[in-house]
C-alpha cells in the first residue's frame, strides 16, 4: 500500500522550543514552513484540520480547530513571510509534545486536513516516519506531493495505525473484489477463517514459504487483510441499509459496530495461527497446536509434540513453545506460564507498536521475540539484533526426521 491511498501531499518536521507552548511558544505557530508553499500555495488558506496526538497503546487525544496559511508580510512591496498558525482550541494536543517529536501534516484525498505528532523514540514515531520517508526529519517541514512513487508498504502493517486515526484507504482492487466473490458466492454469509486462509493460499501460489518464510507470512497475512477487508465493507453495507428499516437504529448500529470490531480481533489472532501452522508443515516440522501442558494452560504450538512434552525423559532443551499473539500490550507475559517445561519460549507477533524499551524487557523475561523481517526492519539495529526473525526460529526447530517419535 503506497502514501498515495490516504493522502495527496504530506510535510513533516520535527518540533523545536519555538513550535511548544510550554516551552516558551506563545504564537500557536510553527517554525521552518516554506516548503509548506508546495501544500498550500501562497494565497491566503484557512481551513479546517483534524489535529491528533498519537502515544503507544494509548487513546489517542484530538481535537479540531481551524488552521490559517498566510503571508506576515502580505503588504510588503519586496518580501513575503509565510506562516501556518494553528488555533488555540487545539493546543492541548501538544500538551506532552517535548522537542524533537515529530509532526505530520497530511492533506488527505478528500482535501480535508490532518496533522499528527507523537513522542519521539516510540513506534508510533517510527512506523510514522517509515511510512512517509526514509530521510531522517529536520526541524524545518520537508514536504512530499509525488505519492504515487511512494514506497509500497505493507498493508497489514500499516492496518492498526490506520485505524487508530481515523483512516480509511483508497484501495481499489476490482480483480481481487471478482476472485472473492466468485470464491465465496454468497457474503451475505461470513466465511470460515480457515477457508479465507485458504483462499490466500491458492491465490498466489508463487508465494514459497520454503523459499522465504518471512516474507510469506507477511504477503499472506497482507493479502488476507484486503480479501477481509472486501467481505467486511460486504457485509457493513448490507447491515447498514436493514438499519434505514429499523426501530431501534441506535442500538443496532453499536450492536454492528462492536461486532465489527470484534471479528477483526477474532480474526487476526486465527489469521496469525493459521499461517504459521502452514509454514510449520511446509518445513516439515511437527507440533502439536492448541496443545495443554500440565499446568491446564493452552499453548498455540508445541514442538514436537504433546507426546514428547508428557514423556518426563524426553529433554527439555529439545522442547519449544510458540505463542501467536497478534498484539502484545502486557498480554505476552502469559507465555511464560504456560509450560513449566519450557522457561523461554518463543512469542510470535506482528504486533506494531512494540517500543523499543518494552523489546528490552520482554527479552530480558526470557521471552524470544520473533516477528517477520519486514517488521523488524524499521527499528533502530541495536533493537533488531533482540528480535528473531520466522526463518531463525524455524531454524531453531527440529525436522520431523530427528525427534525420537518420528
Amino acid at each position: 500500500m503506497k502514501l498515495s491511498a490516504i493522502a495527496k501531499k504530506v510535510a513533516y518536521k520535527t518540533l523545536s522550543s519555538v513550535d511548544i507552548v510550554k516551552h516558551g511558544s506563545n504564537q500557536h505557530e510553527f517554525n521552518g514552513v516554506k516548503a509548506l508553499k508546495v501544500m498550500f500555495g501562497t494565497e491566503r488558506v484557512e481551513d479546517n484540520i483534524r489535529c491528533v496526538y498519537l502515544e503507544d497503546s494509548e487513546i489517542p487525544v484530538e481535537a479540531f480547530g481551524k488552521f490559517t496559511w498566510y503571508d506576515s508580510r502580505e503588504k510588503h512591496p519586496t518580501r513575503s513571510e509565510h506562516r501556518f498558525y494553528y488555533p488555540a482550541a487545539v493546543q492541548h494536543v501538544f500538551a506532552d509534545s517535548e522537542v524533537g517529536d515529530p509532526v505530520f501534516v497530511f492533506q488527505l484525498l478528500d482535501d480535508t486536513f490532518l496533522l499528527v505528532t507523537s513522542p519521539a523514540r516510540s513506534r508510533t514515531a517510527e512506523l510514522l516516519t517509515w511510512l512517509c520517508t526514509d530521510n531522517a526529519l529536520e526541524t524545518r517541514f520537508a514536504v512530499d506531493e509525488d505519492l504515487e512513487n511512494s514506497v509500497d508498504r505493507n498493508s497489514m502493517q500499516l492496518a492498526d495505525l490506520f485505524e487508530r486515526l481515523g483512516i480509511t484507504p483508497e484501495v481499489k482492487e476490482a480483480s481481487l473484489e471478482q476472485d472473492v466473490e466468485q470464491a465465496f458466492g454468497d457474503l451475505s454469509i461470513w466465511p470460515s477463517g480457515k477457508s479465507i486462509s485458504q483462499f490466500v493460499w491458492t491465490y498466489n501460489p508463487e508465494i514459497e514459504a520454503r523459499e522465504n518464510p518471512d516474507e510469506a507470512l507477511s504477503r499472506w497475512l497482507d493479502l488476507e487483510y484486503r480479501v477481509f477487508r472486501i467481505i467486511e465493507q460486504s457485509r457493513i453495507e448490507s447491515s447498514i441499509d436493514s438499519l434505514r428499516s429499523s426501530d431501534r437504529m441506535v442500538e443496532d448500529f453499536l450492536r454492528i459496530s462492536l461486532s465489527v470490531q470484534n471479528r477483526r480481533k477474532s480474526r487476526a489472532g486465527k489469521s496469525l495461527e493459521y499461517h504459521f501452522e502452514r509454514i510449520l508443515t511446509d518445513f516439515s516440522i511437527p507440533f502439536s497446536a492448541q496443545a495443554r501442558t500440565e499446568l491446564k494452560k493452552t499453548v498455540d504450538f508445541l514442538v514436537p509434540g504433546t507426546r514428547e512434552y508428557n514423556d518426563p525423559s524426553f529433554p527439555a532443551e529439545q522442547l519449544y513453545v510458540i505463542a501467536c499473539k497478534t498484539s502484545l500490550k502486557d498480554r505476552w507475559r502469559q507465555v511464560l506460564s504456560e509450560a513449566a517445561r519450557v522457561p523461554s519460549p518463543y512469542l510470535l507477533t506482528i504486533d506494531q507498536n512494540i517500543s523499543s524499551d518494552q523489546v528490552t524487557e520482554i527479552v530480558d523475561s526470557s521471552v524470544q521475540l520473533v516477528l517477520p523481517q519486514t517488521l523488524i526492519a524499521p527499528y533502530e539495529p541495536s533493537v533488531q539484533s533482540k528480535m528473531r526473525s520466522v526463518g531463525e526460529l524455524l531454524s531453531a526447530l527440529p525436522k520431523r526426521s530427528h525427534t525420537r517419535y518420528a
